[in-house]
């Protein structure tokens, strides 16, 4: 009888301090991240070849204001913070689907009503760009491809205190179907009113994830989220991710060609405190840096795609 206590016993405290450890785990991650505000995406810029179709996708369709405009260049974005920025560029050359490159740009809606609105706006006009959609757990996601087919995503993130951790406090991810049409007929009518639409995330498509791990973590200190043999995802704060990046399409790719359709550059606007550690982290890695300011930083990664980092 004693020898079963003491079991019962131990097994108790062996639950109890399991609990804690993955109480304390959450709690560690979740303070030295999701309090802070390190990081906040800015804008991707495209290089198109017509920018009057594309005006009317972004602007008409998905619902992104007009925020600088001329003849070769169109600026995109919501009250006054840009998303996308789309240059006009004549005799540049077909970007290839297995090369390395943008997989999509994630157009991030404050409240699913706002989200529902656009979905809605760009099936009735361009449903043959529909991709499909899924529930990620954390978030509710519609895929499109633009008039030039460059991916897009349509999101909405659920609150934080809705997602679900692994044993080490990060958020746990998923891909659940959603019917698009079910998802209009049950929020178009609730909180519609934009408020807020930002860039999310963006998607890259590159060579390879070790490599893909060794800039975008070891040098430019982002927190893996998930990996696998063909994927990762990367962020800061917290957040189920920055940046995805796969080989889906793209596994043994090199260095994108010079003057290709699709993804320039995109940019992340970060604290001054990220910021000094970056410029510490390209130093000792020796990493060869397009510019370097106080307040600014341009890097290519091992694709060729511009990394602008600004402090916020």
């Amino acid at each position: 009888m004693t020898l079963t206590i003491k079991r019962r016993f131990i097994n108790r405290i062996i639950l109890i301090t399991t609990i804690v450890f993955i109480l304390i785990s959450v709690i560690i991650f979740m303070t030295r991240h999701v309090s802070s505000t390190s990081l906040n995406m800015g804008k991707a810029e495209m290089y198109v070849r017509n920018l009057a179709p594309m005006k009317e996708f972004y602007v008409d369709l998905v619902g992104l204001e007009i925020l600088k405009e001329d003849s070769n260049e169109l600026e995109l974005g919501f009250k006054n913070k840009g998303i996308i920025t789309l240059i006009k560029k004549t005799g540049f050359n077909s970007e290839n689907q297995n090369e390395a490159g943008l997989y999509h740009n994630a157009i991030l809606f404050e409240s699913r009503g706002a989200l529902a609105e656009s979905i809605n706006r760009v099936l009735n006009k361009l449903y043959t760009n529909y991709q499909g959609s899924a529930d990620h757990l954390v978030s509710e996601a519609f895929y499109f491809a633009d008039p030039e087919g460059n991916g897009v995503e349509l999101y909405f993130d659920k609150p934080r205190s809705d997602w679900q951790f692994d044993q080490n406090g990060k958020p746990i991810m998923g891909g659940i179907y959603i019917d698009e049409q079910r998802y209009i007929q049950d929020n178009i009518n609730s909180d519609n009113t934009t408020t807020h639409i930002e860039m999310g995330h963006i998607h890259l498509k590159v060579g390879n994830i070790q490599t893909a791990k060794q800039f975008y973590v070891d040098i430019l200190k982002f927190d893996i989220i998930r990996q696998t043999s063909d994927s990762l995802f990367i962020s800061r704060d917290g957040y189920h991710h920055h940046i995805g990046m796969n080989t889906w399409q793209s596994l043994g790719a090199g260095k994108r060609r010079e003057n290709i359709y699709g993804l320039y550059s995109f940019e992340l606007k970060v604290s001054s405190n990220y910021f000094n550690e970056i410029n510490e982290s390209l130093k000792t890695n020796n990493q060869d840096v397009m510019e370097n300011s106080s307040n600014s930083i341009e890097v290519l990664d091992p694709w060729g795609n511009v990394v602008k980092i600004r402090t916020i």
